[in-house]
């Protein structure tokens, strides 16, 4: 039989690989002591069971990452209960048939990782990124490669019990690996997980300052030195082992565009290591690194170790802005905003009077109305978007209760997101305060938009301006519309056609709705996936207040999304954003592709009605 302790030697590398665990652990606890995060059990479950969400979802990434911990876990188990085979033989063998599953996707990781590595190569090539930082990049990579690696070793020598003085050893040293590098990262997203993805920072409140509750010479307008970020963001900095799945979900990498999220937060993890706090971030950031961003939120979503890229962009931004540091098309979005109070420059007058015609009153002829309809910019002014607040309240009436709803008519302006995420945040409170004065004024109780950022604006920044708006309930068009078919108040038909989704950002990332919109158009058709989809949907290209000004870049981003949505065979895309179905015509009529084909959902739906060959023409 085997006897555990039947040398010096095995005594002394048991010790030493007991003692790395403990030092593993301690390490965890020091990072949660130093990053100030309160430990609860509720938040530990909560995160394990979106984790194993993720894991049932199919995300790739997250299935490597979970093959790394669980292989950590496990060959961690496999050396603790060695001295104790005896008694506990059938946990171990339990611990060794999960060697197989695990190990399996070890080496997917492990492929992913070297694949990854090559690519960075790449990007640092065309980001002209210094040799310090190439140099740095790839030890960091290499060692997180070598923790795999060492992981899958020990996990097919643990098999074998002549090999167990080996594997303690490797287990040992892969402990002390994973202290070092995997701690913080760990800590961050204890911290951070729980955290929106929409919850940008507030540097300020611009009602406090108009009240007269905060002085404002302390306003702060953009970060541009290290020690200004928010705490959370510092944590994000430092926790970066360069992963890699950022880069690989990034639009704006992917066509070639002056960005990296993972170089952007690593480039500012270097630069705090070298001066502390008091690091001015452009001194290593570029400004077409900012604006090659499309804030689509990618980059946060594929994380797994929680680094919040997109906010820490914006606050960038908030400081070129702040210095005026823009080019004309930026200066003139800017100044549409201020002068007509909308994102296209056009005259607000008559802004909306020809949806009077169709019947939709304003609320001031409809003073009981139920729902608000947030009409938008694009949809107000860009004629390829008005045919989907037509299809919508041509829908509506089908339903019998347009009556039900009124709009703001020339009281409407813009939501505000564009000036937000440029990075004119006085601008966007100033506006936000005004609309939300006006839907107090009107008793508004629910808002329904065709825009997901309006609807992501109203539901999910405004309440932090002001409390009163976590009562405004806030719906996106397929939520109503797939509330109006599943209770039969719309009489629908197979269309026939074949049709495949571009899910927006905001409406599937951001605001999380993803089965609605395939729940409604399942009753009419069938839909074909695109790839990407759902949550892991590819920008448009428009986001980030990207629809109004130009970067370098290789291709469009649109064309790549325009590609992949083909690629799906489906005669149909439906579309759920003005901005969205814009780019995508847009790229369609560039590539000498038919337009028609890409259609709003409202547009859709009105022709798989019944009563489609009264109302088909809408536009």
């Amino acid at each position: 039989m085997y006897q555990p302790f039947g040398s010096l030697e095995y005594v002394l590398l048991y010790v030493t690989a007991v003692a790395t665990v403990i030092a593993l652990l301690a390490s965890l606890f020091l990072q949660v002591r130093k990053k100030n995060v309160k430990l609860k059990f509720d938040s530990l479950l909560q995160l394990g069971r979106e984790e194993v969400a993720r894991l049932f979802r199919k995300d790739a990434v997250f299935i490597m990452h979970g093959s790394i911990i669980a292989g950590i876990i496990v060959t961690i188990g496999l050396t603790l209960f060695d001295p104790f085979e005896a008694s506990l033989y059938i946990i171990r063998y339990i611990l060794l048939a999960l060697t197989v599953p695990v190990f399996a996707g070890l080496l997917a990781a492990l492929v992913w990782r070297v694949f990854r590595l090559t690519a960075s190569t790449r990007v640092h090539k065309m980001l002209g990124s210094g040799g310090r930082f190439r140099r740095s990049s790839i030890v960091l990579q290499s060692i997180l490669i070598v923790i795999i690696a060492l992981t899958m070793l020990q996990a097919f020598l643990e098999w074998f019990p002549g090999f167990r003085l080996e594997t303690t050893s490797l287990d040992a040293f892969k402990n002390v690996l994973i202290a070092v590098f995997y701690a913080g990262p760990a800590v961050n997203l204890l911290k951070n997980f729980q955290r929106p993805r929409s919850d940008i920072t507030t540097p300020f409140l611009l009602k406090d300052v108009l009240e007269g509750r905060m002085d404002p010479s302390q306003v702060r307008m953009g970060v541009t030195s290290i020690s200004q970020f928010q705490d959370y963001e510092t944590t994000s900095i430092d926790s970066c082992v360069e992963i890699g799945a950022c880069e690989a979900a990034c639009p704006a990498t992917a066509v070639d565009r002056p960005l990296s999220p993972r170089v952007l937060v690593r480039k500012l993890k270097l630069l705090k290591s070298d001066h502390e706090n008091e690091s001015q971030v452009f001194d290593t950031i570029n400004e077409q690194e900012l604006w090659s961003c499309t804030t689509c939120g990618a980059c946060v979503e594929s994380c797994p170790v929680g680094v919040r890229h997109v906010d820490m962009i914006i606050d960038m931004r908030r400081s070129l802005v702040a210095e005026n540091r823009l080019d004309k098309k930026k200066s003139d979005l800017l100044a549409s905003l201020n002068q007509v109070r909308n994102s296209l420059g056009i005259p607000n007058a008559g802004r909306n009077s020809w949806l009077s015609e169709m019947g939709l009153k304003t609320v001031d002829e409809n003073r009981s109305f139920e729902y608000l309809v947030w009409v938008g910019c694009m949809s107000s002014f860009d004629e390829g978007s008005k045919g989907s607040i037509k299809a919508l309240l041509v829908l509506l009436g089908q339903a019998g209760i347009l009556d039900r709803f009124a709009m703001l008519g020339e009281q409407e302006t813009c939501c505000g997101d564009p000036a937000r995420r440029l990075g004119e945040e006085s601008l966007f409170q100033e506006m936000a305060l005004g609309n939300i004065e006006l839907f107090k004024k009107y008793g508004v109780k629910k808002i329904v938009l065709t825009c997901p950022h309006g609807c992501n604006t109203f539901s999910k920044e405004y309440p932090n301006l002001d409390p009163w708006m976590k009562e405004v309930k806030v719906y996106h068009q397929v939520q109503l519309l797939e509330e109006l078919a599943a209770g039969g108040k719309l009489a629908l038909e197979d269309s026939g056609e074949k049709l495949t989704i571009h899910d927006p950002c905001y409406l599937s990332r951001y605001g999380g709705v993803v089965d609605t919109q395939r729940k409604l158009l399942g009753r009419i058709s069938d839909v074909v996936e695109s790839h990407p989809h759902g949550e892991k949907t590819f920008c448009c290209g428009a986001g980030g207040a990207n629809y109004w000004y130009e970067v370098p870049e290789r291709k469009r981003i649109s064309h790549v999304r325009m590609e992949q949505l083909n690629d799906s065979g489906a005669e149909t895309v439906v579309t759920m954003c003005p901005f969205c179905n814009a780019m995508l015509k847009d790229a369609s009529r560039s590539k000498n592709l038919d337009e028609n084909r890409i259609k709003d959902v409202s547009e859709v739906m009105i022709e798989s009605t019944k009563t489609s060959h009264e109302t088909k023409d809408v536009n």
